[in-house]
């Protein structure tokens, strides 16, 4: 009786363990494609025609990475089914059709999404524990997103932003913390009352949030290249998780270095 037991100990144990390992491997291998797919995803935004680009170009672009417009088509739909009703003086009125925003070429949201298993993961559980054991597992949860604004048939706005949860030390505990970058471009980019092609800040979001914001003219090639100098190579990684902006987004923060310096 105790050898059989033992036998079936050891048989759930190791079906436990193979379970854990084939959990790991998928969540590990589901996140390196999507980092690969973001990767081919700001390569290909580094040489869009931002300041040319109109409905469909912007569409297709979408399309092929899988975003969908924020509202879809059409923007009619029938109220909840009810019989005609009749007022006090006879007359027959038919159900309510409501209208709803809609998306066409002239004026749309579409966006992008790229998210790992274990960030849709750790979204669901909603829990700072789980973001923690998934990181310190090498399952870092991240994701990446992109929104396009099309107003009056033109692109007018881009938002390319990515986030990782990572391991750091705070007062001496190890705990999660997000460090997210976010590329915003668009046409006559004001900052400070200012126009500027490229500009870099860093808001204080909170003690376990750091962000890095670069905003870019939409007509300027080269502002453009440097806020889309995103090395997101970091997020997948096993070992460690990415070093801070200076690995993620080295353009943005040399900016953000520069402007810190001269304002000091």
């Amino acid at each position: 009786m105790a050898l059989l037991f033992r036998k079936a100990a050891k048989t759930f144990g190791l079906a436990i363990l193979t379970l854990s390992i084939v959990s790991w491997l998928f969540l590990y291998v589901d996140s390196v494609y999507h980092r690969r797919q973001a990767e081919r995803l700001i390569a290909e935004l580094q040489s869009f025609p931002f300041s040319s680009a109109r409905f469909l170009e912007t569409r297709d672009f979408v399309n092929r990475f899988g975003g969908k417009p924020l509202v879809q088509f059409p923007d009619v739909r029938l109220s909840a089914p009810g019989l005609p009703v009749t007022d006090e003086k006879g007359g027959v009125h038919l159900p309510a059709i409501d209208k709803y925003p809609r998306c066409d070429a002239e004026n749309c949201v579409f966006q992008i999404w790229l998210k790992p298993k274990n960030f849709v993961l750790a979204t669901k559980k909603d829990s700072f524990w789980f973001s923690t054991l998934l990181a310190n597992m090498g399952l870092r949860p991240w994701a990446a997103a992109t929104s396009f604004e099309i107003v009056g048939g033109y692109l007018k706005k881009v938002t390319f932003s990515v986030v990782q949860t990572k391991i750091a030390n705070i007062d001496g505990k190890g705990l999660a913390v997000q460090l997210g970058y976010v590329a915003v471009i668009e046409e006559k980019m004001i900052f400070n009352g200012e126009r500027n092609e490229f500009t870099v800040f860093a808001p204080k979001i909170s003690f376990s949030t750091d962000a890095l914001y670069a905003m870019a003219d939409l007509n300027s090639r080269e502002a453009i290249r440097r806020s889309m100098d995103i090395r997101i190579a970091c997020v997948s990684a096993v070992f460690r998780s990415c070093k801070g902006f200076s690995e993620l987004a080295p353009s943005g923060w040399a900016e953000y270095s520069k402007r810190n310096t001269l304002q000091h």
